[in-house]
């Protein structure tokens, strides 16, 4: 029986490495390295807003209210 609870603490000591590595890897990566954050900014997206054409807009009599033409700023 001391052979397995020996195993069981090599076992949660093996666990516990994996875990305490993984977390400060991640932890490098999140906070320290900047290089992430530099690759992220850089691939973001423009947004450029496009106002539509409306067209014309005309009366119950056929007569033109509105003319509408597109702007190039």
């Amino acid at each position: 029986m001391q052979y397995l609870e020996g195993r069981r603490y090599v076992v949660m000591a093996i666990f516990l490495v994996v875990a305490i590595t993984f977390g400060a890897r991640l932890f490098y990566i999140q906070v320290l390295d900047g290089s992430y954050k530099l690759a992220a900014d850089r691939n973001t997206l423009q947004r450029i807003v496009q106002v539509p054409y409306r067209g014309l807009i005309y009366d119950r009599n056929n007569q033109l209210l509105v003319q509408n033409t597109p702007f190039m700023t």
